[in-house]
């Protein structure tokens, strides 16, 4: 039985389960589509450092400049990210990432030069 205030609401399959929803989830998901336990815990994302952030823009030729206007974040955003203040988001990690096999990417196709 839940009651949440004036409401309340009788959950049959949920009185007799396990009250670990994280298990009853599992088990749930596993009897539809076989074993999941691998996928329980996503992986953890290790963040970019200021460091790769500066090698990042480095290799692209970029300043910091240039990438507030391709990302269009502030202008203080970056140097907050390089100086530790603020953490670098997981977004701009990949941009740049992005950018870079762009980069390589056209340098495959791009004609010689004569």
């Amino acid at each position: 039985m839940l009651n949440c205030g004036r409401y309340r609401a009788f959950f049959p399959l949920l009185e007799k389960a396990q009250y670990n929803t994280r298990s009853l989830t599992l088990t749930r998901a596993s009897h539809h589509f076989g074993d999941l336990t691998e996928m329980a815990a996503p992986p953890t994302r290790r963040t970019m450092t200021p460091d790769e952030f500066q090698t990042a823009l480095a290799q692209l030729g970029w300043k910091q400049s240039d990438f507030c206007r391709m990302a269009e974040v502030d202008k203080n955003t970056p140097s907050r990210w390089i100086k530790g203040t603020t953490p670098i988001p997981g977004w701009a990690a990949r941009f740049l990432g992005m950018a870079l096999q762009i980069r390589t990417l056209a340098a495959l196709i791009e004609p010689p030069k004569a």
